[in-house]
C-alpha cells in the first residue's frame, strides 16, 4: 500500500531532520531514490523501504522484519546498485526501529532481519554511517 511507504518516508525524514540533516524530496516518482539527505555538502541517495509490524513464525522461521529491496513490477523485480542510490534505510513503523545499509552492503532482494538472530543487527541505528563517503564505518 502505497500510503505506508509515505508514512515510512516522513517517519524517515523525521529521525534525519532530529540529527541535523537537510531533506529532499524528488518530484514525482521518477528517481531510484525516495529522498535526499545533506549535511556539512555530504549528501545521501536513501531509499526508504518499510513494513508496518513483524511478520510471525512463518515456515518455520521466527519472528521478523521483511523488507523487499527491488523496485520494478512485479514481473520485473531488480535489485539497486550505487548508481542508484546510497543507502536504504528499513524502517519497522510498528516498533519505531531503523536499520541504515549502504547499499554496496546489499546482497539480497528481500531483507529479513530476525528478533534472534545476529545478521543485520549492526545497522539498526546506525546513523553514523550517512555521514561516511560509501557507509565505511567511523573509527572512534
Amino acid at each position: 500500500m502505497k500510503s505506508v511507504g509515505v508514512r515510512g518516508e516522513l517517519l524517515v525524514a523525521q529521525e534525519l531532520m532530529k540529527r541535523g540533516w537537510s531533506i529532499s524530496f524528488p518530484f514525482g516518482d521518477n528517481s531510484y531514490y525516495d529522498l535526499i539527505a545533506e549535511k556539512l555538502n555530504h549528501i545521501c541517495r536513501i531509499q526508504v523501504k518499510c513494513t508496518e509490524r513483524l511478520s510471525l513464525n512463518v515456515g518455520g522461521h521466527g519472528p521478523h522484519y521483511a523488507f523487499s529491496l527491488t523496485h520494478g513490477t512485479s514481473t520485473n523485480k531488480m535489485s539497486y546498485d550505487e548508481t542508484m542510490i546510497d543507502f536504504f534505510i528499513c524502517c519497522s513503523i510498528e516498533g519505531n526501529r531503523y536499520w541504515i545499509l549502504p547499499v554496496k552492503d546489499v546482497t539480497t532482494k528481500t531483507l529479513k532481519i530476525f528478533l534472534d538472530g545476529q545478521k543485520y543487527h549492526e545497522y539498526e541505528g546506525a546513523w553514523d554511517l550517512l555521514r561516511q563517503k560509501h557507509g565505511e564505518r567511523l573509527t572512534r
